[in-house]
């Protein structure tokens, strides 16, 4: 669809939108800075993210299905 298309489909419908609505759209609109929240985060934490989704990849660590069992019972003890 094209942007100016978009457009005016969005002004017609925010002309007829009620104040919640409203309010959300405002919302949306402030927190989209157009920026990738990645960069913003520190290189330490990107590092221990990536070295997770390499161990994820490799199929090292345990099972999320595991895990819940393994929690299961140390909670009953």
């Amino acid at each position: 669809m094209a942007k100016s298309i978009l457009r005016e489909q969005l002004k017609a419908r925010l002309d007829e939108a009620d104040n919640r609505t409203l309010q959300l759209v405002q919302v949306l609109l402030d927190h989209d800075t157009g920026s990738d929240w990645w960069h913003e985060l520190p290189t330490e934490v990107q590092q221990s993210i990536d070295r997770g989704l390499a161990e994820s990849k490799a199929q090292k660590g345990i099972a999320h299905q595991d895990v819940q069992s393994m929690l299961a019972v140390w909670h009953t003890k």
